[in-house]
C-alpha cells in the first residue's frame, strides 16, 4: 500500500504546479523578469533615495546610518582577528611565573592524595608526638562486617629522621599494590599448571586447598612489602559506617551481585524512562512493596535523589510544607527545590508542631480560606540521622489525621532497625494510610545502593513522570538491584538481626552508664548520651570543655584561668585516638541543624547486629582511655 500512495501523491503534486505555471497571470510575471534590467537598480535607488532626501529627511538618515552599520560589521570587523589581540596574550614574565610556580609548587594529582588533607579519606588521623604535630590520612581499604581495614603511617614514620611532610598515600598507591599481588598471583598459578605433573583429582584438589591456604597466609605479609614507605595496613574495629545489619559485607549479597553482573553488565545505559529500565528493577521494586504492604513502589538510583525527587515532585510553589527543623540534608534539598511555603517547628516538639497547625487553622478562618484549597504536607524522618532521635509518630499521626495534611516519612535509617518494617512498625502505623508517602534508602540497612519510594499506586504513577532523579539520572546498575533483592531475601530468612542489633544497643547502653570515666557526674568533662534509646546512631555530646590554666608571674603569685576548647577539636582528638591507639574506628562531625541554636558536635558511635559484646566493651574500654588521655577526667 505505500508504494500505490506515495505514487498518487507525486502525481497530484506534479499536476497541481502544471496547473499553476499555465495560469494567464504567470505568464505576466514570467515576462516583467525577462524584461527587468539589474543594472537600473543603481539609479532606481538613487532616485527613490533623493526624492526621500527631498521630502523625508530624517527617514533618509537614519536608514543610511543604519546600511552604514551594517557594512561596517559585514566587512571592516571581518579583517579582525580576535585570536592575536595583544591584551589577551600573556606576557613572557607571566608565563615564566607560572611555570616558576608550577614547578617549586609541583603538578596536582588526579584524586586528593596528601596526608596532610582531609578530603582523601573517611578518617583524619591526628598525631601528636614530642618533636612534631601532624594531620594524617587513614584510607579505608576493605569492609568486613565488625571491622575494617585501613592504611594509616606506622609509627616509625614519626621519626625526625624519615619524617617527610609531603607524604603521599593516594588511591594509586593502593590499587598498585592490589594489582601487583594480582598478577603475581596469576602468574603464579599460571607456572603451577603448566609444570603441574598428571595426577588423581582428589590429589589435585588437595593441592589447590593447600596452595589457596598458603595464598590466603601469606597475602597480608605481601601487601605488607609492597605498601610505600611509612605506610602499614591495621584492622580495627567498625564503629562509623550505616551497616546496621551487616549485609554489605554478607558473602550471599556479593554472590548474587557478581552473578547480576556476569548477566547484565556493570551499566544501565540510561534513565528507567529511557532504555534503562531491566526485570531486576521491576522486581526489587515488587519485592519491597509486597515487604511493606503499599500497592507499589519506585526505584531511584540514588538514596538522596530519592528523597529530594519525592518531595519536589509533590510540593510545589503555592503548597505549604511544615518541616521539623532536624532533618537531613537531602530532605532541606527536596524542600529547597520545591519552592514551596515552608514553616519550621522545633525538633520533635508536637506542642510547638500543634501551635503551627492551629495557627494556620486560624488564618484559613481569616481569609475565609478552605483547607483543601492548599496541598500541605508534614515532612519528617522516622530515625534522624543528625541526632539520632525517633520520631514520636504515634503523636504526630494523630495532629496530621486531626488537621487533615499529608505525611512525607523518610525511613533510610529507621527501616529495619528500630523494627523490621521501619518507624510504622514500631508504633503500629500503617503504610499509605498514617504516611502517604514513604523514602526507604537502600544504602543503610540492605547494606546496596539507591533508595525507594512507596505508597499507592497515584503516589508512585505521578513520580514517573515528575521525580526528577528518575527521569533524568541514570538507573541504578542491575547488579546494585540485585544486591538490594539479596539482602531483602536474607533478611526475610533472618529476622532476628534486628533484634540482635537493639540487644547490642541495650548493652551499650548499660556498660555506658556503668563507667564512672564516661558518664559521672563528677567529671570535670563527661560524654552525656543524646540519641534515642533504640537508635543505633548513638550520640554523645561534651557536657563541660573547660579547663584551668596555672600560671606564676615574677612575683611568685599564681594565677588561675579558665580556657574553653572548640568541644568539636577535643572530639575529634578522641576519635583519632580510638583509631590510632584503640583499634577502633568512631565519627566526630559537627552536627547538621535548621534552627539557628545548632545543637553542639557530637561523637557518633553506628552500631551493627554483628558486634558482639566483646566488641563492645572494647568500645567502652577504648573511649575511656581516650576520654583520660584527651580531656584529662
Amino acid at each position: 500500500m505505500l508504494l500505490p500512495n506515495v505514487y498518487r501523491l507525486g502525481h497530484s503534486l506534479g499536476y497541481g504546479i502544471q496547473t499553476w505555471m499555465k495560469h494567464p497571470h504567470m505568464f505576466s510575471i514570467v515576462e516583467q523578469f525577462e524584461n527587468f534590467d539589474i543594472w537600473q537598480l543603481p539609479v532606481g535607488y538613487k532616485d527613490w533615495w533623493w526624492n526621500a532626501a527631498t521630502n523625508d529627511p530624517i527617514h533618509v538618515i537614519v536608514e543610511t546610518s543604519l546600511l552604514a552599520f551594517v557594512v561596517y560589521l559585514l566587512i571592516l570587523t571581518r579583517n579582525k582577528d580576535y585570536k592575536n589581540v595583544e591584551e589577551q596574550k600573556l606576557t613572557q614574565k607571566e608565563q615564566d611565573d607560572l611555570l616558576e610556580e608550577w614547578k617549586t609548587m609541583g603538578r596536582a594529582s588526579l584524586a586528593p592524595s596528601s596526608l596532610n588533607t582531609t578530603t582523601s579519606s573517611l578518617f583524619t588521623v591526628k598525631k601528636t608526638s614530642s618533636s612534631s604535630n601532624r594531620n594524617a590520612a587513614a584510607i579505608v581499604a576493605s569492609m568486613n562486617g565488625r571491622t575494617m581495614e585501613i592504611f594509616v603511617p606506622s609509627n616509625s614514620s614519626e621519626d625526625d629522621d624519615c619524617e617527610k611532610e609531603n607524604t603521599i598515600l593516594n588511591s594509586s598507591i593502593i590499587s598498585s599494590v592490589f594489582q601487583k599481588n594480582k598478577s603475581k598471583k596469576k602468574s603464579s598459578k599460571k607456572t603451577g599448571s603448566n609444570t603441574r605433573t598428571i595426577s588423581t583429582k582428589a590429589s589435585e584438589e588437595e593441592d589447590d586447598d593447600k596452595s589457596n591456604s598458603s595464598s590466603k597466609s601469606n597475602r597480608n605479609s605481601k601487601e605488607e612489602n609492597l605498601l610505600p614507605a611509612g605506610i602499614q595496613k591495621q584492622t580495627v574495629l567498625n564503629f562509623a559506617t550505616n551497616d546496621f545489619l551487616g549485609f554489605a559485607s554478607s558473602t550471599q549479597v556479593k554472590e548474587a551481585s557478581l552473578a547480576a553482573l556476569k548477566k547484565y553488565g556493570c551499566g544501565s545505559c540510561g534513565p528507567r524512562g529511557f532504555y534503562g529500565t531491566i526485570d531486576v528493577h521491576l522486581e526489587l521494586e515488587a519485592q519491597i512493596a509486597q515487604y511493606v504492604g503499599t500497592e507499589q513502589a519506585i526505584l531511584y538510583s540514588d538514596g538522596a535523589s530519592a528523597v529530594s525527587s519525592t518531595i519536589a515532585a509533590f510540593c510545589k510553589r503555592g503548597d505549604l510544607i511544615i518541616v521539623d527543623e532536624g532533618v537531613y540534608e537531602p530532605m532541606v534539598t527536596g524542600i529547597t527545590l520545591s519552592r514551596a511555603n515552608v514553616i519550621w517547628f522545633k525538633h520533635n516538639d508536637m506542642d510547638d508542631l500543634r501551635r503551627i497547625l492551629e495557627m494556620v487553622q486560624q488564618k484559613d478562618k481569616q481569609l475565609g480560606r478552605a483547607p483543601n484549597d492548599q496541598r500541605r504536607f508534614i515532612v519528617v524522618e522516622g530515625l534522624y540521622k543528625n541526632s539520632g532521635t525517633v520520631c514520636p509518630l504515634d503523636q504526630l499521626v494523630a495532629l496530621k489525621h486531626e488537621f487533615k495534611y499529608r505525611l512525607i516519612l523518610d525511613e533510610s535509617h529507621s527501616f529495619g532497625t528500630l523494627a523490621p518494617k521501619g518507624c510504622l512498625d514500631l508504633y503500629q502505623r500503617r503504610y499509605m494510610y498514617d504516611a502517604e508517602i514513604v523514602t526507604i534508602g537502600l544504602e543503610t540497612t540492605l547494606g546496596g545502593i539507591g533508595g525507594v519510594t512507596v505508597g499507592n499506586e497515584e503516589v508512585v504513577d505521578h513520580q514517573r513522570l515528575s521525580g526528577a532523579g528518575y527521569c533524568f539520572s541514570a538507573s541504578s546498575p542491575p547488579f546494585t538491584a540485585s544486591a538490594a533483592m539479596a539482602s531483602l531475601s536474607l533478611f526475610q530468612q533472618e529476622p532476628d538481626r534486628t533484634q540482635q542489633l537493639q540487644s547490642n544497643v541495650i548493652y551499650f547502653h548499660q556498660q555506658f552508664c556503668k563507667s564512672s570515666t564516661l558518664c559521672s557526674q563528677e567529671s570535670s568533662s563527661q560524654l552525656v548520651r543524646t540519641s534515642h534509646d533504640q537508635s543505633p546512631l548513638i550520640h554523645l555530646e561534651l557536657v563541660a570543655t573547660s579547663q584551668q590554666d596555672t600560671a606564676t608571674d615574677s612575683n611568685n603569685n599564681t594565677t588561675t584561668t579558665d580556657i574553653t576548647t572548640d568541644p568539636l577539636e577535643l572530639l575529634q582528638q578522641i576519635a583519632n585516638f580510638c583509631l590510632t591507639q584503640g583499634g577502633v574506628a568512631v565519627l566526630a562531625s559537627p552536627r547538621y541543624h535548621r534552627s539557628s541554636e545548632a545543637p553542639p558536635p557530637a561523637l557518633c558511635l553506628i552500631m551493627s547486629s554483628c558486634h558482639t559484646k566483646e566488641d563492645i566493651d572494647k568500645l567502652i574500654a577504648v573511649l575511656e582511655e581516650a576520654c583520660q588521655s584527651v580531656l584529662a577526667v
